[in-house]
């Protein structure tokens, strides 16, 4: 609509417009819905921090999706968009607040993930009498492995970090 209203010309004083109302609606472009951008961004940190641990790809997506959107955003900020009149550091700092609740879902999630014997099976040598018994059993009851080695060692790492999280908040 601009090169239309210029007459397909660069300079900005050639214009049709024939009020400053007018001129403006065209050169002005749209304010920008940030809170949809933010809803779009928690979307994709939630589901990639639920699902993440057993679909890896996600990291790379979501990472692709961030550096995109930063560069769209920014160019649409700069000549697109007409500058926000209410628009302060209110919405980044709760959307900031909600990180951490993706934190304890990425930390459930990897639980449901590792301990998943279908995912990371757990070679156990096991006498032909009681094969038989014991995969019927890991077969209905998946989630069940919360004492092999790996989960084991996953759930030394997740207490140890929140007792160090707890230390922080607590004397730091």
């Amino acid at each position: 609509m601009r090169c239309r209203d210029r007459g397909c010309r660069i300079s900005a004083k050639n214009t049709k417009s024939l009020s400053q109302q007018d001129y403006e609606d065209i050169n002005l472009g749209t304010d920008p819905s940030m809170d949809y951008k933010y809803s779009s961004m928690l979307t994709i940190v939630f589901v990639t921090m639920m699902f993440g641990s057993g679909i890896p790809i996600l990291y790379l997506i979501a990472a692709v999706f961030f550096f995109v959107t930063f560069w769209v955003d920014k160019i649409l900020i700069f000549y697109y968009y007409r500058k926000p009149e209410l628009l302060d550091e209110n919405l980044a700092l709760r959307t900031l607040s909600w990180f951490k609740y993706a934190l304890i879902l990425h930390v459930i999630g990897a639980v449901l993930m590792y301990s998943n014997s279908e995912i990371l099976p757990e070679k156990r040598i096991i006498s032909s009498k009681y094969a038989a018994k014991i995969n019927s059993y890991v077969s209905r009851n998946t989630y069940g492995a919360i004492n092999s080695v790996h989960m084991s060692i996953y759930i030394a790492i997740c207490a140890s970090l929140i007792a160090l999280f707890i230390v922080w908040r607590l004397f730091i």
